[in-house]
C-alpha cells in the first residue's frame, strides 16, 4: 500500500503557492494546511524568538498531522518552512515530506510589478529574505525539491505539478513481487507466468496443481481435499487458503516472490487472501473477450503429430487435451464471468489491466512493465 501524500509547497510572496495548494489538495483528496493557520497560534507568543517560534510551529504540526483526517488522507503544507531553523524543527519533530515543490521567485516579481502594492519595498525585502533563507533550507531538502515553472497558464502549472505528484517515489528497499494473474482461461495467464518465472526466477503457483500435489503426498490436508476432487466439486475456500498459506510461507516464495495464477476467483476468496496476510502487491487482469478466449481453448484440443508432414491433411491431427471439451470450456468461462464484476469492485484501484488480444511478446512486455514500475498515485477529479 502506498503512503498518503505529504507535500510541501514553498515560494516567495505572491507566487501563487496557496492557490496551487488548494488545487493539489482537491486532486489528491487530502488536507490543506497553510502558513496562515500557523501564524494564528503565534499571536499569544509574540515575545518568542525565531527558534522558539519554529519549535512551536513544529509541535502544532506534529499534533495536527497525527489527527485522523491527515493520517487517512495525507496533507499539503503551503508557505512553510521558510528558514533553516523551521526546517530543522520539523525534522526534530519527525515531519519529513515525500515531496517539496518550489515556485521560483522571479515569477512572483513579475506579478508584483503588475499589481498595486501599498508597500512595494516591504515586498522586495520579503523576497530577498526568502532567497537568502532558501539557500540554507535547500541543503536539508535538496533531494526532494522540485522546481515548478510558474510563468505559464494556471492549467499548465497544475498539470505539471500533478504529473510530478503522480510519479512513484524511488524506493531503495528490496521489493518482493507478490503477483496475482487473473483473466479468462485462454487469456495467456500460464504463458505469462512461465516467462516471468524464467526471467525473474519467481515461484509460480496454480491452485489446481497445488491441490493435486498435496493429494499425491497423502498429507492430512490432501486427504481432506481428495473427496471433493474425486467428485469433481470445488474444494472449500478454507482448505485452499490453508494450502496457500503453507506454500507461500516457504522460503522460496518469501525470498524470490510468487505468482498466483487464476486465484482468487471470487470476492470471498480475495478477502480471505487479504485477511490471511497474503495480499498481492500486483493484481494484473489479462483482458480478453469471451469469444476469443473460447476460440483459443478450442484450438488447444488439437495439435500436430510428432512426425510432421508438409501440408498435412486435417485427419492427421490428433487431440492433445481431451479434457478441453466444449462443456468443460463453457464451464470455465462461465465460472470466471460470474464473479468478474465483484472482483473488479473489490480490488478497485489495485487492479491493473493488460490487453491480452495481442501477440505473446507484447502481452508479456506490458505485464512486465506493470511489475517493474510502480503504478501512479490515484488522482481525484476536480
Amino acid at each position: 500500500m502506498k503512503p498518503e501524500p505529504s507535500v510541501f509547497i514553498i515560494g516567495p510572496p505572491c507566487s501563487g503557492k496557496y492557490l496551487l495548494g488548494e488545487y493539489v489538495s482537491r486532486r489528491l483528496n487530502c488536507i490543506h494546511i497553510s502558513i496562515n493557520v500557523l501564524r494564528e497560534i503565534i499571536d499569544n507568543n509574540e515575545d518568542a524568538n525565531n527558534i522558539e517560534k519554529a519549535q512551536i510551529y513544529a509541535n502544532f504540526l506534529k499534533t495536527r498531522l497525527s489527527e485522523y483526517d491527515c493520517e487517512k488522507n495525507g496533507y499539503v503544507l503551503t508557505g512553510y518552512p521558510t528558514t533553516l531553523a523551521e526546517g530543522k524543527a520539523l525534522q526534530r519533530s519527525g515531519i519529513f515530506p515525500e515531496r517539496i515543490h518550489k515556485i521560483p521567485s522571479s515569477d512572483s516579481e513579475d506579478r508584483i510589478s503588475g499589481e498595486k502594492s501599498e508597500n512595494p519595498n516591504n515586498i522586495d525585502s520579503q523576497i530577498a529574505d526568502y532567497r537568502r533563507h532558501f539557500i540554507d533550507l535547500s541543503r536539508i531538502y535538496k533531494n526532494k525539491i522540485t522546481h515548478i515553472p510558474a510563468d505559464r497558464s494556471l492549467s499548465e502549472v497544475f498539470q505539471r505539478v500533478m504529473c510530478y505528484l503522480s510519479r512513484p517515489l524511488q524506493n531503495p528497499a528490496m521489493w518482493i513481487p507478490r503477483i496475482v494473474l487473473l483473466g479468462f482461461s485462454g487469456s495467456g495467464r500460464k504463458t505469462v507466468a512461465e516467462k516471468l518465472t524464467k526471467k525473474y526466477n519467481l515461484v509460480t503457483l496454480h491452485c489446481g496443481t497445488l491441490i493435486r500435489r498435496e493429494i499425491a503426498r497423502e498429507t492430512k490436508l490432501g486427504m481432506d481435499m481428495k473427496p471433493y476432487v474425486d467428485s469433481h466439486c470445488a474444494v472449500p475456500d478454507e482448505m485452499v487458503i490453508d494450502l496457500l498459506k503453507k506454500c507461500l510461507s516457504e522460503a522460496a516464495c518469501a525470498i524470490k516472490g510468487w505468482i498466483l495464477v487464476g486465484y482468487p476467483r471470487t470476492k470471498l476468496q480475495a478477502q480471505a487472501l487479504d485477511i490471511s496476510s497474503l495480499s498481492p502487491n500486483r493484481v494484473i487482469f489479462l483482458d480478453i473477450n469471451r469469444a476469443e478466449a473460447k476460440e483459443r481453448l478450442k484450438s488447444r484440443e488439437f495439435s500436430e503429430p510428432r512426425e510432421v508432414h508438409y501440408n498435412a491433411p486435417l485427419s492427421s491431427l490428433v487431440r492433445r487435451q481431451p479434457n478441453k471439451e466444449v462443456n468443460r470450456v463453457n464451464f470455465k468461462l462461465n465460472r470466471f464471468a460470474a464473479h468478474r464484476i465483484e472482483l473488479d469492485e473489490y480490488y478497485g484501484q489495485r487492479i491493473l489491466f493488460v490487453e491480452a488480444n495481442k501477440d505473446e511478446e507484447t502481452v508479456f512486455e506490458n505485464v512486465e512493465y506493470l511489475i517493474v514500475n510502480e503504478p501512479p498515485r490515484h488522482i481525484f477529479p476536480v
